[in-house]
């Protein structure tokens, strides 16, 4: 806390601090025995996927949004901020405009496991191929499997995780995106 006043501080006496942007986030959040791990990188629980991003720019209203990104957004916004757009970034979702909100289809992995999140509901796949399906806001624990209670939205996420797994092998992030959020190159590139 006591560097990043500093850090304001200096800002203010280079007369730049109004028209500095300042984004901090965090790269992942910490297992706290949750599910009685410490740490992070082994679980996809929301403790270690959710993590903040907070932003203060010049021309920004203050406020609070409540629907989820990915680092990966950072980017294209850095961009937007800097006024270069992102019309060549493949990769992310500005979070400055409204193309950001609303639901949308999140990936995970970590070296032995698969999530998917798409709007309340997380489908996890374990590393003996165990799948779960969570609604974390009303089961902060990811404890309750409501696979069997919601079939088709089970299957549906099952089989879009299935697609991020197989393309995982030859997907050209370079060049296409994530699998969650691809770009232009690859409908093109597949002939779609």
């Amino acid at each position: 806390d006591a560097g990043f006043a500093s850090m304001l501080r200096d800002l203010d006496e280079l007369e730049i601090a109004e028209r500095t942007a300042i984004i901090l986030f965090g790269d992942h959040g910490e297992e706290l025995f949750e599910r009685g791990r410490f740490g992070h990188g082994r679980g996809l629980g929301d403790e270690a996927l959710r993590v903040p991003i907070m932003i203060r720019a010049p021309g920004l209203e203050p406020g609070v949004r409540s629907h989820q990104v990915m680092l990966e957004d950072l980017f294209p916004t850095v961009l937007d901020l800097a006024g270069v757009g992102n019309s060549s970034a493949s990769i992310g979702r500005g979070l400055l405009s409204d193309g950001s909100s609303g639901r949308r289809t999140m990936v995970f992995r970590n070296s032995d496991s698969w999530a998917i999140r798409r709007g309340e509901f997380k489908l996890l796949l374990g590393p003996r191929a165990e799948v779960s399906l969570v609604e974390p806001a009303k089961d902060r624990q990811e404890s309750e499997n409501l696979a069997a209670d919601r079939p088709v939205l089970a299957r549906y996420l099952r089989s879009a995780l299935s697609y991020a797994i197989a393309f995982d092998r030859v997907w050209q992030e370079a060049r296409w995106g994530s699998v969650a959020n691809h770009g232009p190159g690859f409908p093109g590139d597949q002939g779609l």
